[in-house]
């Protein structure tokens, strides 16, 4: 699999990263689709699930664009998930795009937010090292930080971890 985030495509396979769709046959958009482009290549291709921004492609929208797409599949499509990939940087842009309406749309739908964050090289990292979710000191909007170490994170034997050889199955449409 060709993992250009440039090159626009669309590919089907089965989701084996591991979120509620797991297991479920994933239409992936890598680039930009209309919604009309997306829900007729999920139906032809009996998709359960429709992943938007594959191939780490985000850049090929801004945030607002992605946020309409995403709730445009959202309400228009209720024949499984809708996942948006989001890379981390993105976050804030993101869910500032979502308004209230779009909010309820999303919590009675099948959606899902996965935020990726790229970490070259995790394997190098040491034991001591530990991963933080914190806020903003000058504007706290959570009830505190989350700590967990690196290596419970990065273990290749626990079900959260999808080595390279398990996207193999995936075919260009």
């Amino acid at each position: 699999m060709n993992r250009n985030p440039h090159e626009r495509k669309l590919f089907v396979g089965t989701e084996v990263e591991n979120t509620l769709a797991k297991g479920k046959r994933t239409l992936f958009l890598a680039g930009a689709y209309s919604t009309q482009e997306a829900i007729v290549a999920a139906m032809t291709h009996k998709a359960e699930q429709i992943y938007l921004a594959a191939n780490q492609s985000y850049g090929a929208r801004t945030s607002y664009e992605w946020s309409r797409a995403w709730v445009g599949l959202l309400v228009s499509w209720d024949k499984g998930f809708v996942t948006i990939d989001v890379p981390l940087q993105e976050r804030a842009a993101f869910l500032r795009a979502l308004n209230e309406l779009d909010r309820k749309t999303i919590e009675r739908r099948r959606a899902i937010i996965q935020y990726s964050a790229y970490m070259p090289d995790v394997s190098l990292e040491i034991g001591t090292t530990y991963l933080k979710l914190d806020d903003k000191v000058e504007s706290i909007s959570n009830p505190g930080v989350w700590v967990w170490p690196m290596n419970v994170l990065v273990d290749n034997t626990k079900p959260n971890f999808t080595p390279w050889q398990a996207y193999k199955e995936d075919q260009d449409v």
